[in-house]
């Protein structure tokens, strides 16, 4: 039987890896498309349609 702890402590770094590879993700996407790093910033706040559709 896992403890609690270590079940905590295994969900807290599969989020991380999930982020991480959502972060990286989205960084090579815009790096593809041609977008400077500053984009990734404004991406957040850009709906999605949008960012997929240039």
């Amino acid at each position: 039987m896992i403890p609690k702890v270590q079940q905590v402590v295994y969900v807290i770094v599969l989020v991380v890896l999930i982020v991480a590879l959502a972060v990286g993700i989205r960084a090579n996407a815009g790096h593809s498309a041609g977008d400077s790093g500053s984009s990734r910033a404004s991406s957040s706040a850009r709906p999605l349609g949008s960012a997929s559709c240039t």
